[in-house]
């Protein structure tokens, strides 16, 4: 009979065993649910499509937009959420650890269920064991381990709050840049356009003169050059408007390519008079980036005493309580119940003495960490400073190529208005139309590359300082 029942169990034991490779086997093969199946990432929305988006968009619209759309929000903001998450988890160390167990036991010989607890004890001895245990386990003293922990997450979480931020100021400044760049190349259009109508009228005149034997058609080839030159430069500027009108719906997170932006007439001058070292001051004080960098180094000195605090005993309170049941055909001493419980309390105390260097190791790459975010916090002032002073200088030179400018564009349109003159009264020749022409096309374009960079230059200043209108939210 017990060999019969010890022939029964080894195959059991191998039918189990044969059971869960198959099933191992299936899950590491399968395309379903194992580690080969991906799940196909959802189309996402066409935000552009349809009537979702204005005819004409401010920049201020724009800016709304791709705080609503860009990918790159949401995936700061799940950085959050992950660093929360991470903050719980450490925090549960403070918690119970309370956990339950059974367990069915099938002997091949019959066994003593339970040992003995006094002398004379009644035994019961069975084949077949149904087992429980409830156990619970709760830290008294860790060496500040555990609430260093918590609070290193706490400044993770900081610091991912930190750069969701400086990442809406990022992308401010971004969709910002490529819109005053959109303006400025509709200004350049603008100006090749009226180049072109006038070079176009010019020739015109000069096919009429030629006629009367007053122009010669050199002067005709010339005008057709110059009008080629500023045609082929005139589809340049447009492939490049159209490459930025995809790049800013990109940061919109749109789909459609023609956004038209709203005209605001004219670029205009703002005002900036803020000083380097005050603004400074400011983008130490107000970057996120800057911010959440502090707080990641103040996370790490935490993580450093946590791991230091690995070499202090730690003390733990502990409760279990047990129970056993006999089953099946069992032999039962005289004053034996078939069924047996126990419970214990007590107090645990653990004290590391010696583990090949492991923790040291652990400690030293920390510390190693914390180096490392120090010096990249100072590599980051270094490069904020280089970003403040940059804009300020470049703020001050543009202001002066403004001046220089100042009534150039008007002092163009008169020279070019007398050289035409000029030139129909037989006084002057071609090239100083040309000329003349070329010069008012140059302070046109000029003026608003000047002007759009000055702008620029604000908006950039606005974002080394932290200063973006999305900075407090």
């Amino acid at each position: 009979m017990k060999a019969a029942r010890a022939v029964s169990i080894r195959v059991i034991f191998i039918s189990v065993l044969w059971f869960c490779m198959l099933n191992a086997a299936g899950a590491y093969g399968s395309t379903g649910t194992g580690l080969h199946s991906q799940t196909s990432p959802k189309t996402p929305p066409r935000s552009g499509s349809g009537g979702g988006v204005q005819d004409t968009l401010s920049l201020e619209e724009c800016i709304a937009i791709a705080m609503k759309n860009n990918p790159r929000i949401g995936y700061r903001g799940a950085k959050v959420e992950e660093a929360q998450a991470r903050r719980d988890r450490a925090a549960g160390q403070r918690w119970p650890d309370i956990r339950g167990s059974g367990s069915y036991s099938l002997y091949s010989k019959t066994e003593r269920m339970v040992p003995p607890r006094e002398p004379g004890y009644p035994m019961v001895f069975a084949d077949e064991v149904l087992s429980w245990n409830i156990y619970a386990r709760i830290p008294i003293f860790t060496g500040g381990r555990i609430s260093n922990e918590v609070r290193a997450f706490d400044l993770l979480e900081d610091s991912a709050r930190n750069l969701v931020k400086f990442t809406r100021m990022e992308l401010e400044y971004e969709v910002t840049s490529i819109y005053y760049c959109i303006l400025k190349q509709r200004r350049i259009i603008e100006s090749l356009d009226f180049s072109r109508s006038t070079l176009g009228e010019h020739l015109e005149t000069i096919k009429a003169l030629k006629d009367m034997e007053k122009a010669s058609k050199a002067d005709m080839l010339r005008v057709e050059v110059r009008l080629a030159d500023i045609i082929q430069r005139l589809e340049l500027v447009k492939s490049t408007l159209a490459v930025l009108k995809r790049s800013l719906s990109n940061l919109m997170g749109l789909d459609r390519n023609d956004i038209a932006i709203q005209s605001v007439g004219d670029l205009y001058l703002v005002e900036q008079d803020t000083g380097i070292e005050e603004a400074l001051q400011s983008a130490y004080m107000n970057r996120a980036d800057y911010l959440a960098a502090l707080k990641e180094v103040e996370a790490q000195a935490r993580r450093v005493k946590a791991s230091r605090a690995a070499y202090w005993p730690s003390v733990s309170l502990f409760a279990s309580y047990s129970g056993d049941k006999a089953f099946g055909s069992y032999i039962a001493m005289p004053g034996a119940a078939d069924y047996e419980d126990i419970g214990r309390v007590g107090c645990v105390l653990e004290l590391p003495i010696f583990e090949g260097g492991k923790r040291g190791s652990e400690l030293d790459m920390e510390k190693a960490k914390l180096a490392g975010l120090k010096n990249r916090l100072r590599e980051l002032e270094l490069q904020i400073r280089l970003e403040v002073e940059s804009a300020g200088y470049h703020l001050a030179s543009t202001r002066k190529r403004l001046a220089a400018i100042g009534k150039a564009v008007e002092q163009a349109l008169e020279s070019l208005r007398i050289e035409k003159e000029k030139y129909n009264l037989g006084k002057g020749t071609i090239t100083d139309v040309l000329d003349a022409e070329s010069a008012l096309l140059e302070m046109r374009t000029n003026r608003y590359v000047a002007i759009a960079d000055y702008n620029l230059q604000i908006a950039f200043l606005r974002f080394a300082t932290g200063e973006g209108s999305e900075s407090d939210q």
